[in-house]
């Protein structure tokens, strides 16, 4: 806090309002108030602080107009990625490649995010592509969100998400080639970017990734 303005300023902190009584200032010349303040918000947008009227014995009143303040939320850090990656040398031809797709959600903001929602469609190529192999699973710290990733399918919804302050939600999801791979070979599923939206926060986009399967 600085006043060059003279008089009293009280503006304890953890106070909603400032008041200044008695200050001074001489002829042509203007002094500054400077504090430092700690905004508390549930949501993302913007915070209005009212007008604000001077007054001295000798001049008329003077009234600063109402400002805005913009309140932001940090996106969460959000990441997929395929393991074991690559896979194999498996084989011998023909064989199915097993392995997961986790998808982590880190909560770098100051409040917790809800609302947490994701859709994803696992790639179609090469061999018919991909498939969900197994029912998905997510941490405890993800809330209680749907999670809707049917087996031998290739779409995964994630909806309902809540992850608390600092906290990391993951989300796995068991997968498999949809054929039985063969002649030997690489083969390699590129897997498009996957947007995840929440209530407080902009949108972030995790990807794209690439799996790779090794067949001998």
């Amino acid at each position: 806090m600085n006043n060059d303005c003279g008089g009293t300023l009280a503006a304890a902190p953890g106070a909603t309002s400032i008041l200044l009584v008695n200050g001074s200032l001489a002829a042509n010349a203007s002094c500054t108030i400077s504090l430092d303040l700690q905004v508390t918000a549930t949501t993302a947008g913007s915070l209005t602080s009212p007008a604000v009227t001077l007054s001295s014995n000798q001049a008329p009143n003077a009234t600063a107009a109402a400002i805005n303040l913009t309140v932001t939320v940090p996106a969460p850090t959000f990441t997929m990625a395929f393991a074991p990656n690559p896979l194999g040398p498996i084989g011998p031809a023909p064989v199915t490649g097993n392995g997961t797709l986790t998808f982590t959600i880190t909560n770098n903001a100051a409040i917790p995010l809800t609302g947490l929602a994701f859709n994803h469609t696992l790639p179609g190529a090469p061999s018919s592509g991909l498939q969900v192999a197994a029912a998905g699973i997510f941490t405890p710290s993800c809330g209680s969100p749907t999670l809707t990733a049917p087996v031998n399918g290739n779409t995964i919804q994630f909806t309902g998400g809540q992850v608390a302050v600092g906290g990391t939600c993951t989300v796995t999801i068991p997968v498999k080639t949809a054929v039985a791979l063969t002649p030997a070979g690489t083969y390699t599923y590129p897997n498009s970017p996957v947007t995840l939206n929440s209530t407080q926060a902009a949108p972030v986009t995790a990807g794209p990734v690439t799996w790779t399967v090794v067949v001998n």
